[in-house]
């Protein structure tokens, strides 16, 4: 969890500005490290033997619903401050900012879960392309 505020942190430098820019710096710094934080549920599942879910009786679509929440709430923490600085300096202009930044914490949160309940372990090289490629596009969309 500390990770997540400490890279929210960073993004708050780029959302500290009255640069008309600020608003796509804001989505590109926050959106790698909410892409990086969401992983969080690969890591969840590495720790946890196969076996384990059968024995304590809960169904696998639940600890995807699970994993995806975790993902989600985490990555919040990379979301908050830049998005507040923003809203400081530059009032509604952070609105924009922050649903992107949601819907890409939202997609990404997913697809690490779904990476999880199917590889397990090694869900994080499912995961990392798919994370790398929604950033990507949040980034350039934010910059037109």
């Amino acid at each position: 969890p500390m990770a997540a505020w400490g890279l929210g942190g960073v993004g708050l430098f780029a959302g500290w500005s009255a640069d008309p820019g600020a608003p796509a710096a804001v989505v590109a710094v926050a959106g790698a490290a909410v892409a990086l934080i969401s992983a969080v549920p690969t890591r969840l599942a590495q720790g946890d033997p196969s076996w384990l879910d059968a024995a304590l009786g809960v169904a696998p679509g639940r600890m995807f619903w699970v994993r995806a929440v975790v993902g989600l709430l985490y990555a919040q923490g990379a979301i908050l401050p830049p998005i507040l600085a923003l809203f400081i300096r530059q009032g509604s202009a952070a609105l924009m900012p922050l649903l992107a930044l949601q819907c890409l914490a939202l997609l990404s949160s997913l697809a690490a879960s779904f990476a999880a309940w199917r590889m397990r372990g090694r869900g994080v090289w499912l995961y990392a392309p798919l994370a790398v490629l929604v950033w990507a596009v949040a980034a350039s969309l934010a910059a037109r």
